[in-house]
């Protein structure tokens, strides 16, 4: 997923924080429970208001992980 995330980030960077966490670190922990992370990967779109947009379970193709990021800029 890395490649597909690296991809879109020139064309989101001025609107988009890409961040990535690791849930097994206990640190993570209340991101984990407040989103409801219970497989790796998964992947969060937040909106400005700090609103889950859209979740991703598993792998997935770029067009769908651009709608996630479309969806939570809405």
């Amino acid at each position: 997923m890395k490649p597909i995330v690296d991809g879109l980030k020139p064309k989101y960077q001025d609107r988009v924080s890409f961040e990535s966490i690791d849930m097994y670190e206990s640190q993570n922990e209340a991101v984990v429970k407040q989103f409801n992370v219970q497989v790796h990967p998964t992947f969060i779109s937040v909106n400005a208001q700090g609103q889950q947009a859209d979740q991703i379970i598993g792998g997935t193709d770029e067009q769908r992980f651009t709608a996630a990021i479309e969806k939570a800029l809405q």
